[in-house]
């Protein structure tokens, strides 16, 4: 860690503060300047006090071992304080920094501009970057609150960065309905059975059920799902669709099983039509259908028919 602070000759009082990251100078503040001075007194203390040169007691470069305080840049983030996975989201490139374990974010910067810090009733978990030719664009944090995990979004204007809404970064990524041109490429139409740019088509027979799978193509999902006009599911930001499975039978769809996922981890989520409406699946509701898919081909294997 390098600290650099300059006092003024105008005004006793004045002065500016610099902290020295990937050879490059970034201003701080002042009490910025204060809590890390006392970081690298306390680390300098301690490697003066022990001979121990074990993996375990090496800080990581410009943290303290035993610091509470972090600071995260978005644009320059330091590899010893935090992970980045990159990739591609829809049509925007998308940056996620996770804490690496032992550090805690408390300060979330743009090259030294605040743009969030912690509290008593919100901590760190990850954030998300979203860059548009390859410029900040919108930022998400999402914080561990009293209420649970809650997303906090922020826009880029210019020099500094603003509190915004959900319904601004849905815009950037296309998926806000009716903001953008192609907003209905989005859309899966079951009824259609047809490929698009957005979606592959295979057909294969499962438990003696013929089924039509939907295959989103690289770096896209789909955001709703419909039978024709009517409506089968809608996602949101946290969660999108990676792939769609129509059951047939009879030649009419009876069963429509999602691969979803958000954020954290992947889930399946079914629906069944009755009486001409497509009706939420539990999953011991899933499970049973798929016993009767299996019982049926059974039946048919062994030269039975089903009478009703």
């Amino acid at each position: 860690m390098s600290l650099l602070k300059l006092k003024t000759l105008q005004r006793e009082d004045s002065s500016y503060c610099f902290e020295k990251r990937f050879n490059e100078w970034f201003p701080i503040t002042n009490s910025e300047f204060k809590e890390k001075y006392r970081d690298m007194v306390a680390e300098s203390i301690a490697e003066d006090s022990t001979e121990d040169t074990s993996i375990s007691s090496i800080s990581s470069p410009g943290i303290s071992q035993y610091s509470d305080f972090s600071v995260l840049n978005i644009r320059r983030p330091d590899p010893s304080i935090c992970t980045v996975y990159e990739s591609p989201h829809r049509f925007i490139a998308s940056r996620m920094l996770i804490p690496k374990e032992g550090n805690r974010i408390t300060r979330v910067e743009d090259s030294g501009r605040l743009i969030w810090k912690e509290n008593e009733d919100e901590k760190y978990v990850y954030c998300i970057l979203y860059l548009k030719k390859n410029k900040p664009k919108m930022l998400l944090i999402a914080r561990d609150t009293p209420s649970g995990l809650d997303p906090l979004f922020f826009k880029k204007k210019r020099f500094s960065w603003r509190m915004s809404k959900k319904k601004y970064l849905d815009k950037i990524l296309g998926l806000a309905p009716r903001t953008i041109i192609g907003d209905k490429q989005c859309n899966l139409d079951i009824a259609s059975e047809k490929e698009t740019p957005m979606y592959r088509v295979r057909r294969s027979t499962i438990h003696g059920t013929e089924v039509v799978s939907y295959i989103t193509r690289r770096e896209l999902c789909i955001t709703s799902v419909s039978d024709g006009a009517k409506a089968i599911w809608i996602g949101d930001f946290f969660l999108r669709c990676h792939s769609c499975d129509v059951y047939y039978r009879n030649g009419n769809p009876f069963l429509v099983v999602f691969d979803l996922y958000n954020m954290e981890e992947s889930s399946l989520k079914c629906f069944e039509k009755q009486n001409g409406l497509w009706v939420h699946l539990e999953d011991e509701g899933f499970r049973t259908i798929v016993k009767e898919m299996e019982m049926r081909k059974m039946m048919s294997l062994s030269g039975y028919e089903q009478v009703s």
